[in-house]
């Protein structure tokens, strides 16, 4: 009797681990709510600068009802002193617990910078009203020629060290008051009476500092300032 075979059955196949989502079920998911709508996710840098996002709150301009802040690159450019100061300020407020800067000492050579700056201008508008002075109470003086030309150059100096920025921090009445007194001292060691001058500068800042400036023409306003009245008061020894 042949022997019977026996078949073995055939293994099923795994069941595989993974299975492919329904092909609806990626287009059927809800897009999460916001969380925040569309101008609080505006990235910061896509924003314009505002006051409110510099620590030092120092503004520029306004557009329209929003103040723009201005940026560190142009305060440098356009209010040297300012930045220097929001600088120290900036320098000062960092975290010392972590920090080997030497930041006070850092800070305060940053406003050092910013004073001096004041002070160079400052330096300059009085030694040319000094010399405007001297032209406009001694016209006849040798020293005329000379006193023209360092008007000219000092008031030229000026003019390329300002910046917008330094005109509110510039005190007129100050560097008149004391150019009047340096000019008095200087002629009266040449026997030179200085008549009464104005307590008020003859000339504005902006005439101080006017590209076109003229020496001769300014002096000029300064003597039709001046009030004498000896008019023959003696002019002594002229260099």
């Amino acid at each position: 009797m042949p022997r019977r075979v026996r078949s073995s059955p055939v293994p099923e196949k795994r069941a595989l681990r993974w299975q492919m989502p329904p092909p609806l079920r990626l287009f059927q998911m809800k897009a999460a709510p916001a969380r925040h709508d569309a101008a609080k996710a505006t990235p910061f840098s896509a924003r314009p600068l505002r006051a409110a996002d510099c620590p030092c709150k120092t503004v520029l301009k306004r557009q329209g009802a929003r103040d723009i802040a201005m940026a560190p690159s142009q305060q440098h450019d356009t209010d040297f002193y300012r930045w220097t100061q929001d600088q120290a300020a900036l320098l000062r407020a960092l975290p010392r617990s972590s920090n080997l800067l030497d930041i006070d000492n850092i800070a305060e050579e940053i406003e050092d910078m910013g004073r001096a700056e004041i002070k160079e201008i400052s330096s300059l508008l009085r030694q040319t009203l000094v010399h405007l002075v001297k032209i406009a109470c001694d016209p006849e003086a040798p020293s005329v020629a000379h006193w023209v030309g360092e008007a000219s150059g000092l008031q030229g100096d000026a003019v390329l060290a300002y910046s917008p920025g330094l005109r509110q921090r510039l005190d007129l009445p100050k560097i008149w008051s004391v150019a009047k007194r340096n000019a008095t001292d200087s002629l009266a060691e040449y026997g030179v009476v200085v008549p009464p001058l104005p307590e008020e500068c003859p000339l504005t800042l902006d005439q101080l500092l006017d590209a076109n400036f003229s020496p001769r023409e300014a002096a000029a306003e300064v003597s039709a300032c001046t009030h004498s009245d000896d008019t023959d008061q003696g002019q002594g020894h002229r260099r």
